[in-house]
């Protein structure tokens, strides 16, 4: 029996090229092939995961930062409220000085309603 001939004297004339980084190609035929390409879609695979988890990561950081906003802003202003109510006691029962308030508590002073 006779071999089917070659074409271009490599295989049948089936399988694919493959770049190669530093330029050029490389063909590759039958299993090498197969590989080849499940190796190119995994990394696509993990291409567009990458890109799915760094848009996930985002909105996470997004929602730590507001968080991690109010809480600050809540201590701060607790912060405020025992300084203010340590200068406070420092006077006598009624004998407060309100004109010596240092500027710094007028943020976290309480608003009095007025006894009608």
């Amino acid at each position: 029996m006779a071999e089917a001939p070659r074409a271009n004297g490599s295989g049948n004339g089936s399988g694919i090229n493959l770049p190669l980084p530093w330029g050029g190609s490389v063909k590759a035929t039958g299993a090498a092939a197969i590989i080849a390409v499940m190796i190119a879609g995994l990394s696509y695979w993990i291409y567009d995961q990458i890109k799915v988890r760094d848009a996930i990561l985002a909105r996470v950081m997004e929602k730590i930062d507001a968080t991690d906003a109010n809480g600050q802003r809540r201590f701060n202003t607790l912060t405020c409220k025992v300084d203010l109510a340590i200068y406070l006691h420092q006077f006598p029962k009624g004998g407060i000085d309100w004109s010596t308030l240092p500027s710094s508590f007028y943020e976290c002073m309480p608003n009095f309603k007025l006894k009608q």
